[in-house]
């Protein structure tokens, strides 16, 4: 039974009770209860009769002498009887957590008044309520004001916003008060005076220009700008609701290194010494140069010998077999390189094939990450060596045992850290392949570890001081690198088939594609032609790789694995890893994207966008 039966049956039953039925017509003995305009009037029983009853509802409490009748309660005349309505909430404002803004929140349905509802004298008195819609609204919007001011927000009413709120046909909230924002500032950043190198150099090869034709890489004269680096611009604090300062987000300049051919004046114009290619590397830290260019007429050959250059390499011909190039800036082939070794510090662009060769870009940036990796597997390794050697050369000393401090560690190299010695040799070889790029820093770390390898050496050694001078060493080497954070370089090539290629940017293949090779990259692997393909090897991507058709029916399947997606218009006899999600596709299919969900689940759907040609 609902409270609306309930009340109506309650209502029946007190006027069957009330009246004497005599002669036709009825005579009121007991007392009773009259509503009028909201006002309650009690009428004491006659002739013996029974005194009327009231009770309160969920929507209309009744006080009688102080005290609420939950249950039904006998009145008198002489009582003192309150009525209290219960209104549904018309609004709610709500304060946002930064205190910039109060929203309102009006509820359509609740926009009414209820009032208690008349009724002629009742023996038994459940109170009725009617609901009357609200002509003037003027009284919330009071109220509005009223609760604004005690939680004491300065900040003016939106008047505009609050008459929107009240009488929209639908329940909505509204900003009907604002503190003012912080005028943001803008961090330092640079404008360059010429093209990204990639990008350009895609372009022009997409447009079939020949470099043969049309001179060198573009560069700069002594005395241009080539860029200018604009400082950071601080913000304006702003005021919250409650009249607190709010301050701007803090802004910074970008850290700029110049080498020595590039200065900068004091507008932040950086302006070159010398002619040859703008070069801008780095990170944390933009470091400027103009990088000379060593050019090379015809084909790298026996006759012209391995190319070894401090700043960018342009060959006009071929790189030959069994010829290496090496530049600390970007290498740039207009011809193929056949079973060659090509090595930069920067890009490397091949307008032809690669065949057979081995091709590095971010060569040094791959080098520090490598050794970034292999010195935190020997500082751990070391930390737990130098613990364990301590506690066990302090038991020694207090049972009087006359050992050294590098006896105890030579044991426990034996004995529980065998490991130690592969990840040392492992750090030498990757310092020794890098030659002239590395710092000889880190050369002079490498002597002082091959110590571990040397038995009789480390036996010599007592002296704590010792320890920790290769613990020393070993912790600057890694701050070092992590203050060496290199740009992301590119390889872009036509089309490998049996290479190597590894750069710790993207590569970008503009022609055929990629037949039976080995990249790894720290980016992307991106196919710019409509008729490329990858058939064959083994690419990893740490981001994505985009391509037209992967894989073949013959032969070994063709393996992709990226940390971020794969998208394919035609794949057949691939592997596709995807974090640590792996799909086989041996068969043809067709329009393919896969990607991971925020919980690390693989995501498969239909490739809506086919790739096409850049």
């Amino acid at each position: 039974m609902n409270a609306s039966m309930k009340e109506e049956l309650q209502r029946l039953l007190a006027h069957l009770e009330s009246p004497n039925l005599e002669g036709g017509h009825t005579e009121l003995l007991n007392g009773s209860v009259v509503c009028e305009s909201g006002i309650l009037r009690v009428t004491d029983p006659k002739a013996g009769g029974r005194h009327a009853s009231v009770v309160s509802t969920a929507q209309v409490r009744i006080i009688v002498n102080g005290q609420e009748a939950v249950q039904p309660v006998e009145v008198r005349q002489a009582d003192r009887l309150e009525v209290r309505i219960l209104h549904d909430k018309a609004y709610e404002l709500t304060v946002a957590d930064d205190a910039m803004r109060v929203y309102l929140h009006v509820f359509t349905e609740n926009m009414y008044e209820r009032r208690l509802a008349d009724c002629g004298p009742t023996f038994f008195y459940v109170p009725q309520s009617e609901l009357v819609p609200l002509a003037d609204k003027g009284t919330i919007a009071a109220q509005v004001r009223q609760e604004l001011q005690a939680i004491a927000i300065i900040s003016p009413i939106e008047e505009e916003a609050l008459q929107e709120a009240l009488h929209a046909p639908f329940s909505t909230a509204v900003v009907v008060a604002a503190g003012k924002p912080a005028k943001l500032g803008r961090d330092g950043y640079i404008e360059t005076m010429f093209p990204h190198a990639t990008e350009q150099l895609i372009a022009d090869w997409q447009r079939k220009v020949d470099y043969r034709d049309h001179g060198l890489i573009p560069s700069v004269a002594g005395g241009e700008t080539i860029a200018i680096v604009h400082k950071a611009v601080p913000g304006a604090p702003g005021v919250d609701l409650f009249g607190r300062e709010v301050p701007p987000p803090p802004v910074s300049d970008v850290q700029v290194e110049l080498r020595r051919n590039v200065r900068m004046d004091d507008t932040g114009r950086v302006i070159a010494q010398k002619a040859g290619r703008p070069s801008l590397t780095g990170d944390a830290v933009k470091i400027f140069d103009i990088q000379t260019v060593h050019i090379v007429e015809g084909d790298v050959d026996l006759t012209v010998g391995n190319v070894l250059f401090n700043g960018d390499v342009l060959i006009k011909g071929d790189v030959q077999e069994g010829m290496r190039v090496e530049a600390t800036g970007n290498i740039t082939v207009l011809g193929n390189a056949f079973s060659a070794v090509l090595v930069s510090c920067q890009h490397v662009y091949i307008h032809g094939h690669a065949t057979k060769s081995q091709v590095y870009g971010g060569r040094l940036g791959l080098l520090y990450s490598k050794a970034y990796e292999l010195i935190g597997k020997i500082m751990a390794q070391y930390d737990s060596l130098e613990k364990e050697t301590k506690a066990a050369h302090e038991m020694a000393a207090k049972k009087g045992l006359h050992v050294t401090i590098g006896q105890i560690a030579s044991l426990l190299i034996e004995n529980r850290h065998p490991g130690l010695h592969g990840v040392i040799g492992e750090f030498s070889e990757l310092i020794a392949s890098a030659g002239a790029m590395i710092p000889l820093e880190f050369k002079l770390l490498v002597r002082m570890l091959r110590l571990f390898g040397n038995k009789e050496l480390l036996e010599r050694i007592n002296n704590w001081n010792d320890v920790q001078k290769i613990h020393d060493y070993l912790q600057l080497s890694k701050v070092q690198i992590e203050n060496s954070v290199f740009e992301e370089s590119d390889i872009v090539v036509s089309f490998a088939n049996l290479s190597r290629l590894e750069t710790n940017g993207s590569l970008v293949v503009t022609g055929q594609g990629l037949l039976n090779c080995q990249v790894t990259v720290n980016k992307n692997c991106l196919f710019k032609s409509p008729d490329s393909s990858i058939k064959g090897g083994r690419i990893v991507a740490k981001g994505r790789i985009h391509a037209f058709e992967a894989g073949t029916p013959f032969g070994r399947s063709t393996y992709l694995e990226v940390g971020e997606s794969v998208k394919l218009n035609k794949a057949e006899g691939v592997i596709i890893k995807v974090g640590d999600r792996v799909v086989q596709i041996p068969d043809e299919r067709h329009d393919l994207y896969f990607s991971l969900d925020k919980q690390g689940n693989l995501h498969q759907e239909k490739n809506r966008h086919r790739e096409r040609r850049a």
